[in-house]
């Protein structure tokens, strides 16, 4: 290989580096769940909360889907919110409603949820199961 093709190829891989390193996405590097939930006056849902960090700009969204069973009743409800990043450690917080007319209603105690949280600009996500505890307003 000849000098002149030595430097070029190096700086072309020099460049390629500054590029690769200069364009890494962001990402989501913290994610909580608060472990109380706000039950709404007619226990058809709850408000779940908790704190996200990701990269300042970024679209993001937090997905919540609570289970519950007491007893022999098993009830379910979902929501999610959506907002932008701002590059610090930001709240969070979710409505989640149980699903069409269903009569079944969440109770004060013990449940399960299911949250996920996905940036939309990079598409990085996290979550996973936690133990709450739904509280009366």
């Amino acid at each position: 290989m000849r000098p002149t093709t030595k430097v070029l190829l190096a700086g072309f891989v020099a460049a390629l580096g500054l590029v690769a390193s200069g364009s890494a996405s962001g990402e989501i590097s913290s994610f909580t769940v608060d472990s109380r939930a706000t039950l709404s006056a007619d226990r058809a849902g709850a408000i779940v909360t908790g704190t996200i960090m990701c990269t300042e700009g970024d679209a993001a969204s937090v997905s919540v889907n609570i289970v519950q069973v007491v007893g022999r009743k098993l009830t379910t409800a979902s929501g999610s919110t959506e907002f932008s990043c701002t590059g610090a450690v930001q709240g969070w917080s979710a409505a989640a409603h149980t699903f069409g007319t269903t009569t079944l209603r969440l109770s004060p105690g013990a449940a399960t949820v299911g949250a996920s949280a996905f940036d939309s600009t990079d598409f990085t996500s996290t979550g996973g199961n936690h133990a709450i505890k739904l509280s009366p307003h």
